[in-house]
């Protein structure tokens, strides 16, 4: 596959809008079972103790009751309605869980059946660690739902969860995300788009540094906020010429968009219906959008500040060659690597945390110096 071609293009989306053979779902459904644990949709522990409680509470209380005593409903005595409520619970509750869990059966079993015939491995649950801003966030982090191909060029979709709060007020977040691994290390670049940002500024967990913000001609401002490492703006100008903004512009206005290393992610909004066939079409159109003009763009980019031939991906699994990820020969003669201070952005420390911070550190010296002049 060149790199003018999109990595996601002629899709089989027949798995995903049709039920799959019986036997394809069988030897599908063997598989996972038998690759690890996790494949196997788990039981919500929390649910079910949760039925459990209020449903046995419910059949005791009913035991409990005296025989006389009436209960809400005109007929029903308090026993009867305890009983009622009790077996509604349990039995009603149960019917849910078995019918959840064949849900959850049906969604991995289709993602299973369509990621096999379009030359994916799908991972329900992953545990591979990633340089972008997207993942430094929360805690209980983990990948789910990944498809992956790691042919020619490595290319994943998945969903990145985290939990942020205390075990009261905990949430559990997911977001989407898309990986395509370029031919060459650029420089750190992140496209923030205004689109999807919130009312107190950009949605993204990591703050940069404004200084490293670089202002590109049209409108291009109108949709993103680039950043690129400070002495590397003639490095992204190289990157994204205007048909590249263009592009950009017209397919991913409302995404994220952020180049470490060799990888170049697209953060999509709250998550992918992964067993949508639309969803697919979106992803697949946005790919086609964007990957044609910016692998061309970046296919032969090298750092001059970098003078030794040094070959490395990013790709976790790249394990130190490029060798083996589609770096043609040609390509494999130029710098792969970019120096120190184009590798990664500058983060910027928000003001009103450190603001507070001295404020809270000045309260705190200030109650002691009172303490001990006492």
């Amino acid at each position: 596959m060149s790199a003018a071609e999109s990595p996601l293009r002629g899709l089989d989306l027949e798995p995903l809008s049709a039920a799959p053979a019986a036997d394809e779902r069988a030897s599908s459904r063997a598989r996972l079972k038998a690759d690890a644990p996790e494949f196997v949709p788990p039981w919500p522990l929390r649910t079910i103790a949760v039925i459990l409680v209020v449903g046995v509470g419910a059949l005791a209380n009913g035991v409990l009751a005296p025989v006389s005593a009436s209960g809400m409903i005109p007929g029903l005595s308090l026993r009867g309605l305890s009983f009622l409520v009790g077996a509604t619970i349990l039995v009603g509750g149960g019917v849910w869980l078995v019918l959840s869990r064949r849900a959850a059966w049906g969604r991995r079993l289709r993602l299973a059946v369509f990621a096999e015939r379009n030359g994916f491995e799908f991972r329900p649950t992953d545990d591979s660690v990633y340089p972008g801003v997207l993942f430094q966030q929360g805690g209980g982090r983990r990948l789910e739902n990944v498809l992956r191909r790691s042919g020619e060029r490595v290319v994943e979709v998945g969903e990145f969860v985290f939990e942020t709060g205390n075990e009261k007020n905990r949430r559990v977040h997911r977001r989407g995300y898309l990986l395509l691994q370029l031919d060459r290390r650029l420089p750190h670049i992140l496209l923030d788009a205004r689109a999807n940002n919130g009312l107190f500024g950009s949605n993204l967990p990591i703050g940069f540094n404004r200084s490293q913000i670089l202002s590109l001609e049209g409108d291009f401002d109108r949709y993103f906020t680039l950043y690129c490492p400070s002495g590397y703006e003639r490095h992204a100008l190289y990157v994204f010429t205007p048909d590249v903004m263009a592009a950009f512009i017209d397919s991913a206005s409302h995404v994220d968009v952020e180049i470490v290393d060799d990888l170049l992610f697209v953060y999509v909004g709250d998550g992918l219906r992964l067993d949508d066939p639309h969803e697919w079409s979106r992803i697949e159109a946005l790919v086609a959008a964007l990957w044609p003009k910016t692998a061309k763009q970046t296919a032969a980019y090298s750092d001059d500040r970098v003078s030794a031939t040094v070959r490395g991906g990013g790709y976790p699994s790249a394990q130190g060659t490029a060798d083996g990820l589609g770096a043609t020969p040609a390509l494999r003669e130029r710098p792969t690597e970019v120096a120190d201070a184009g590798r990664r952005l500058r983060a910027r420390v928000p003001v009103l945390t450190l603001v507070l911070s001295i404020a809270f550190t000045g309260v705190a010296v200030a109650f002691w110096v009172v303490r001990l002049a006492g």
